[in-house]
């Protein structure tokens, strides 16, 4: 094979797009790579100045220039963009090769390799590197950059925002990270519309946020704030309310410390947090039984037939007030768990399927993270946890037996099972009261405390017809 054919499969195979040119910079041939990376045929190459072809009118000097350098025997290599015929613009590495013949070079090799998907990948490097995946927004490597970067005279008064998400962790609890991961991101877009082109807004932490806000004063932060809450409560809430506690502060010179000015606005914000925990937690318990209502059979009439019977029942069996009360908050919130339960399951009217039904089981677990989450019913939390566990051993989820179950659990199994099968659902059609006594007497000394069952029966619901008949006999 004679060196020209060598020469050719070289050139025609290249991986680089390769155009020849001539000492006027005119096209002489080009591979067919070029044809592939730039769109342009042979034809439409042939005679054309390269840098006409190539780059736009504002870019062709110093392409010249490159294109000139290589004609004059400089080795030359550069990462540079060029046009494709459609316009679009490809980042490539360009080399030069200039041709000799008797000693002179009138002629060069100009090779473009494509260098897009690695631009790409130290782009997409580079975004993560100062950016949070999740939200998009600035993370804390380029928030401690920025912040010092910022702290000068010409951006005074330069207002810090603090920000915390409430409910985060109940989120995660009871509706999964997927949810949680969703509140974040609802959050983040509510900085992004409030804050300014300047503002830097960054997550710096798993629930937590801050906004630097260069050339604002303390009451155009306050405003922020402001706006920031407005928007927080226009929001949906899907699951859950939006929240976010909130604080700030001014550095108004270069005698204050900035991490003074940190240290404050973090203070606000926690006492934010503190002012408004018992509202926002009355808000989030009252949201989350509207919800529970929405998605089961069990009406509010139902859920207070439920907390008048356990408390009767309590009352019987002499509780203390302060017991009482926990059994009030154990009727009102036993099954809280199910709003991470999904809908269709919960309102699914034929047989669940086994996978289904292990689905199902977890509202206690899910109920027991939830109360813990929230204070007002954290008491109850192991009732919670606790009240589908069998008095035989044999429920879930932890196999517990007898009394080492907790004792409310066992009221309001008990209970909540009677109403239960005294009402319509889904999968079943209401039974009346001698069969739902039947049932409990069935299930008394395996599923049901046995002590629980005959007082609820013979006390509570059968307490009224002992009255008719003791009053028939008198008479």
């Amino acid at each position: 094979m004679t060196e020209a054919i060598y020469y050719k499969s070289l050139f025609n195979n290249s991986a680089d797009a390769i155009a020849r040119i001539d000492s006027e910079l005119r096209i002489i041939e080009i591979n067919p790579r070029f044809t592939e990376l730039f769109g342009y045929t042979s034809a439409e190459s042939n005679g054309k100045v390269i840098d006409e072809l190539l780059l736009p009118p504002e870019h062709r000097k110093t392409g010249h220039a490159l294109n000139h350098q290589i004609l004059s025997g400089d080795t030359v290599e550069c990462e540079e963009m060029r046009h494709h015929q459609n316009g679009m613009l490809v980042d490539v590495l360009i080399r030069g090769i200039p041709v000799k013949k008797s000693g002179a070079i009138h002629q060069a090799f100009v090779l473009y390799t494509d260098i897009r998907r690695r631009k790409a990948t130290e782009s997409s490097i580079h975004y993560l590197s100062f950016h949070d995946n999740m939200t998009g927004l600035y993370n804390r490597a380029f928030f401690e950059e920025e912040l010092h970067r910022l702290d000068n005279p010409r951006r005074y008064p330069l207002s810090l925002i603090m920000a915390d998400a409430n409910n985060l962790k109940l989120t995660n609890d009871a509706f999964g990270h997927a949810a949680g991961d969703q509140l974040l991101i609802t959050i983040a877009s509510i900085f992004k519309q409030v804050c300014r082109q300047d503002d830097v807004v960054a997550r710096v932490g798993g629930d937590e946020f801050v906004l630097i806000l260069p050339n604002t004063d303390e009451q155009e932060a306050r405003k922020v704030l402001n706006r920031i809450r407005n928007f927080c409560d226009s929001v949906p809430a899907d699951p859950i309310p939006v929240s976010v506690a909130l604080g700030a502060a001014t550095k108004n010179d270069s005698t204050q410390p900035l991490h003074n000015i940190y240290q404050k606005a973090e203070d606000r914000m926690y006492e934010d947090k503190l002012l408004r925990h018992h509202n926002s937690q009355s808000s989030l318990v009252h949201k989350l039984i509207q919800l529970l209502e929405s998605r089961t059979w069990l009406s509010p009439e139902k859920r207070l037939q439920i907390k008048d019977l356990v408390l009767r029942l309590g009352k019987q069996m002499d509780l203390e007030d302060d017991e009482l009360y926990e059994l009030f908050l154990l009727a009102m919130f036993h099954d809280i768990g199910k709003v991470g339960i999904p809908v269709e399951l919960l309102k699914k009217p034929g047989p669940l399927t086994p996978n289904e039904y292990e689905i199902v089981k977890k509202y206690c677990e899910i109920g027991f993270r939830i109360s813990l989450s929230a204070p007002k019913i954290a008491i109850v939390s192991n009732d919670i946890l606790s009240q589908q566990e069998k008095w035989d051993g044999k429920g879930y989820p932890h196999q517990l037996k007898g009394t080492k179950i907790p004792f409310f659990a066992r009221m309001i199994a008990v209970v909540a099972s009677y109403v239960a099968m005294t009402t319509p659902r889904p999968y079943a059609e209401a039974l009346n009261q001698d069969e739902a006594i039947s049932e409990l007497r069935r299930n008394s000394g395996t599923q049901f405390d046995p002590k629980v069952v005959e007082v609820f029966i013979n006390d509570i619901l059968l307490a009224g017809e002992k009255e008719s008949a003791t009053t028939l006999d008198h008479e």
